[in-house]
């Protein structure tokens, strides 16, 4: 069996997660057809995929480990993810849509926290609508010449 991944956030070690959870959906579009018995349905893709994880931070690292993920919170920019849950999903990149932490009382230094992840797609390259127009030009200037 292979080893198990630690997770990480960015180049946060998240060793003290309790909970990892996914949620996967897909678009679909219902047309309901008169007479018939059902719907007929439009697959439109997929959304971003949310990731939900809680766990405990405590010991002397977790003050600057809170802080690390604050930071990342703040910054607001993809940052890489792994962890055996998204390997089968295969998302690398995420963004921390949600950060909660509480206190726990009568234990200085522990923290319960709870991070929602949104899955970051890279943006498609955006289509050039004039590149047919470009080529047919390059190519007549060829003639020309």
């Amino acid at each position: 069996m292979p080893e198990p991944i630690i997770p990480m956030l960015g180049d946060v070690e998240l060793r003290t997660i309790q909970h990892i959870t996914t949620l996967e959906r897909r678009s679909l579009v219902e047309h309901p057809i008169p007479g018939m018995a059902g719907s007929a349905f439009q697959d439109m893709g997929r959304p971003a995929t949310f990731i939900n994880l809680s766990g405990i931070l405590y010991g002397e690292q977790s003050r600057a480990d809170l802080e690390k993920l604050r930071g990342k919170f703040q910054a607001a920019e993809p940052l890489s993810f792994a962890a055996d849950i998204t390997t089968a999903t295969e998302i690398t990149d995420v963004l921390i849509e949600d950060l909660r932490v509480v206190a726990v009382a009568g234990r200085p230094g522990t923290f319960v926290y709870q991070i929602l992840l949104r899955e970051s797609q890279p943006p498609s390259p955006a289509a050039n609508p004039l590149a047919t127009v470009n080529a047919g030009i390059a190519s007549e200037a060829q003639g020309l010449l």
